[in-house]
């Protein structure tokens, strides 16, 4: 049975539900979380991209502010297109490294269905980057002798 622009349309929210719990939960550092990705793009079907790219246009022609502000999500819905087309994965399970399109397909993808349902996707501030000072490991001894104290 083919389904509605409607399902389709649904199915999508209901993925961005995901992405957006995930999200919230590690504020935004999704890259090596097992979790985000065995629950998103590991889970997801070939249909479930099938219903991104089905809907894609006609979302665009509906709401062109959301896809000028996130410009980049029509570049990754043809990419996933052309490996769709193809008959190619999407993401692969176990391929670190091998998934960028379809990890940047689904944030623009998370990002312009969250602007379009008036939700903007939440912006935390960045983490600081842990140095090499900060990384060594409280000693007395060491703060005893350290030289130039």
């Amino acid at each position: 049975m083919k389904r509605s622009y409607q399902d389709k349309l649904h199915n999508i929210n209901l993925w961005v539900e995901i992405i957006n719990y995930h999200w919230d939960r590690l504020q935004g550092e999704l890259y090596n979380d097992p979790e985000f990705w065995d629950h998103t793009l590991h889970a997801m079907a070939t249909e479930d991209w099938w219903d991104w790219v089905d809907i894609e246009p006609a979302l665009r022609a509906q709401y062109p502010d959301a896809f000028q502000k996130y410009s980049y999500c029509r570049h990754s819905t043809e990419e996933i297109n052309k490996k769709l087309m193809l008959g190619k994965d999407i993401a692969k399970k176990g391929r670190v490294g091998k998934n960028f399109e379809a990890f940047r397909a689904l944030m623009n993808i998370k990002d312009v269905v969250n602007h379009i349902n008036g939700t903007p996707t939440r912006l935390f501030p960045k983490k600081p980057e842990v140095t090499v000072e900060d990384a060594k490991p409280a000693s007395k001894f060491f703060d005893l002798f350290q030289l130039g104290a």
